[in-house]
């Protein structure tokens, strides 16, 4: 599966200059990776994310479940910068209707403060201990608050998940962790 992503960001400011980005991705066919029918985004929205990467992320998480209906059932979006907060108290069904409701939610989000990847890894481990769930985390990887050893946080992410991570080759990810956490844990770095 080809998933692509093409950004524009429109300045509001007279003065204010443009951005244009696009990348492509080539995913695995779907028919060949068993997903679990709940599926958790894992959603930075810390100030390093801010702007560009942000909407990057919202237009994979779109893709990601619009392309996999028939597989991701449910779903969930943990935002996560030095806090954690949840799109709802308990997953949703993957529809249009409900992907439409998050995008418009996070559309209102404002992006600030560090990134503490253990607290969210954290939060998705004692709110889904038990079930099988697919782990999708759309951020950088640059951990700006709280641990920080890659080898650490790739070993505290629940066994009972998949994990899947994004490379996007913009500035300030840490491809290597992305890469370390994914393949830890059963999942693939895109």
């Amino acid at each position: 599966m080809l998933v692509e992503v093409v950004l524009l960001i429109n300045g509001r400011k007279e003065k204010e200059k443009y951005f244009a980005a696009s990348f492509k991705a080539n995913l695995p066919n779907s028919s060949s990776i068993a997903l679990p029918s709940n599926a958790i985004f894992m959603l930075d929205v810390s100030l390093s994310s801010h702007p560009d990467k942000f909407n990057v992320w919202l237009k994979t998480l779109k893709s990601v479940l619009s392309n996999n209906q028939g597989q991701i059932k449910t779903f969930n979006v943990l935002m996560f910068n030095i806090e954690n907060f949840w799109f709802k108290p308990s997953p949703v069904e993957n529809n249009t209707k409900t992907i439409e409701e998050f995008l418009r939610y996070a559309d209102q989000l404002l992006l600030e403060g560090a990134s503490d990847f253990n607290g969210a890894i954290g939060e998705i481990n004692n709110k889904y201990k038990t079930s099988s769930s697919a782990v999708f985390i759309l951020s950088d990887g640059a951990v700006t608050w709280g641990e920080d050893d890659t080898r650490l946080l790739a070993n505290s992410i629940s066994r009972t998940h998949k994990v899947f991570t994004f490379n996007t080759g913009m500035e300030g990810s840490d491809n290597q962790l992305l890469k370390d956490v994914a393949q830890k844990n059963g999942g693939n770095c895109i």
